[in-house]
């Protein structure tokens, strides 16, 4: 089943005797734990009648008693196992798996993936459960997903301001939610998130950061790329040199792999790499600025910084030094 799915089961109060919740993305698997924890039961229902336990801290046999109990004043109890895939010798659940208790709801939420799936354990879970497996987003996929989460709370958010969020924040959803939070506590329903916001609640610099610095790389605006870089090296804490090379790597291998498209169309661009129209013009002067042979030149440039940045053939040169070294390499090279 889908996360949405599956919430929308929950908040109707269709439950399923058991929930295999797995995978690398926390978030969805925290969401659907909270949401069977404010459906499952109500507040005075849940003192006798939920249970939490932890992977590392119980056993099998410690579970299965938990799950054969009776509810108490209560239609069903809950039984939450955290960290499910901590709990030793998981496959000797399946007696309990194959047989439930009509009046337990058993979660295992496993922040790990997905058992063997030819594995008897596995067959009887995908059977007799619901099974939800998380994947991490990609990176060319966290723009659009922070606009309609932004969206989805009721707020609107240029398109520079995603760009801005999706380039500092990564793909880890729990850390975009608990930023995004800060962002709207201040806003009314309706209102749009700007630059301005994020660089006030975020702490991310909307003219000192590494969306304008590919942008000015991609330009060959020499003097912007260098300001960033001595702004970058006087906040370290804030910019640290290994988000930043991860950053250009992308976009350097996104250049790559444009190269290599038999048709570069800003159709074909946008759909292809699932870029704003916004962006596009600053990857469309990269390609002009930066042929192939030099794109490969730069990413393995953007490699040997990487390895230097962690003490591998550098000798005590600052991150900061190094970033505005690589910036000469690329600009100059």
């Amino acid at each position: 089943m889908t996360f949405e799915a599956i919430i929308k089961d929950i908040q109707n109060k269709k439950f399923a005797p058991i929930y295999f919740l797995c995978g690398e993305e926390s978030y969805y698997i925290d969401q659907v734990v909270e949401a069977i924890e404010a459906h499952a039961l109500t507040e005075g229902e849940k003192s006798f009648n939920q249970t939490i336990l932890y992977g590392a801290d119980t056993d099998v046999r410690r579970l299965m008693d938990e799950c054969m109990r009776l509810p108490l004043m209560a239609p069903r109890q809950v039984v939450i196992v955290k960290e499910a895939q901590q709990l030793k010798k998981m496959d000797d659940l399946e007696k309990y798996i194959l047989k439930p208790s009509p009046t337990t709801l058993l979660v295992l939420a496993s922040k790990a993936k997905f058992p063997d799936k030819r594995k008897s354990f596995s067959k009887s879970i995908i059977k007799n459960g619901v099974v939800l497996e998380t994947k991490r987003m990609y990176d060319n996929q966290a723009p659009a997903w922070i606009e309609s989460h932004i969206n989805s709370l009721g707020y609107k958010v240029s398109k520079e301001a995603v760009q801005l969020l999706a380039d500092y924040l990564g793909t880890e959803i729990s850390i975009i939610t608990n930023e995004v939070s800060k962002l709207v506590i201040n806003k009314n329903k309706g209102e749009a998130i700007s630059l301005e916001d994020i660089e006030k609640n975020v702490g991310i610099s909307k003219d000192f950061n590494s969306f304008e610095l590919n942008k000015a790389i991609s330009i060959k605006d020499i003097q912007t790329t260098f300001r960033i870089a001595n702004y970058f090296e006087a906040n370290q804490k804030n910019n640290p040199l290994v988000v930043t090379l991860s950053n250009l790597q992308s976009f350097f291998t996104t250049i790559f792999q444009m190269h290599h498209m038999p048709q570069i169309s800003d159709a074909a661009l946008m759909s292809e790499f699932r870029l704003w129209p916004a962006i596009l013009p600053q990857y469309k002067a990269a390609l002009r600025h930066y042929p192939l042979r030099k794109t490969e030149d730069i990413l393995l440039e953007i490699a040997t910084y990487d390895l230097r940045s962690k003490g591998i053939g550098n000798v005590n040169i600052e991150h900061g030094q190094l970033l505005k070294e690589l910036m000469a390499k690329i600009l100059y090279a």
